[in-house]
């Protein structure tokens, strides 16, 4: 972990917004932050609706998000990690070959479901979380984009419990990754210096 995670949050939101500007042309609109974590208890249990115990890390996905009103409808994100501007449409959202992308377009593809209407929006995406290391890097795109979303949006869902499940429903039906809801349960909910426990089959 790191040792001063407060700092490496400001950092992360700086090159975050450093970023948006010179990507976008413009300042953005809000940020948003999410964890990765650490099971303790999950692994093959939560989608066999067993139990789970977690810890969220001081590593997180910070995004510098804003919309702009053009046509067609698109998603543009930028990754400082991978280098890499990405477009996607948003008039008729599908997958995107295997790209990154298809995580923060499967939850506005949610989003959108639930009843919002996307304008175009501009991601900027810095993260000191390690991919492909079992951390949940991509769990933490998913809510970081979701916050980013509903903070510019609106529509936020009536709990916590429903925006984890819009972000894994996000992560099964569009990415096709058939995870269970430990990822984006232990994201959400994880607090300093506390262990989450969660029984998958009754959500308590």
């Amino acid at each position: 972990m790191l040792s001063d995670p407060l700092r490496s949050g400001e950092e992360l939101a700086e090159r975050a917004v450093e970023n948006y500007r010179e990507n976008f042309d413009s300042s953005p609109e809000v940020l948003s932050q999410a964890p990765g974590r650490l099971e303790i208890l999950g692994n093959h249990t939560d989608y066999n609706n067993g139990y789970i115990l977690s810890i969220a890390l001081d590593l997180s996905v910070v995004i510098a998000a804003g919309q702009e009103d053009t046509s067609p409808r698109r998603l543009s994100a930028w990754s400082s990690g991978l280098n890499e501007r990405v477009e996607a449409g948003l008039e008729e959202i599908r997958p995107a070959g295997d790209s990154w992308i298809n995580y923060p377009l499967g939850v506005l593809r949610e989003i959108r479901k639930s009843g919002s209407r996307l304008p175009s929006i501009n991601l900027a995406i810095e993260s000191s979380l390690p991919v492909g290391a079992g951390v949940s890097s991509s769990a933490a795109l998913e809510l970081a984009t979701a916050e980013a979303a509903y903070g510019m949006l609106g529509g936020r869902p009536t709990t916590l419990l429903e925006q984890a499940q819009l972000c894994q429903r996000a992560e099964n039906d569009f990415v096709g990754v058939p995870c269970g809801i430990l990822d984006q349960f232990s994201s959400l909910f994880g607090l300093r210096d506390h262990v989450l426990f969660l029984d998958c089959d009754t959500l308590d």
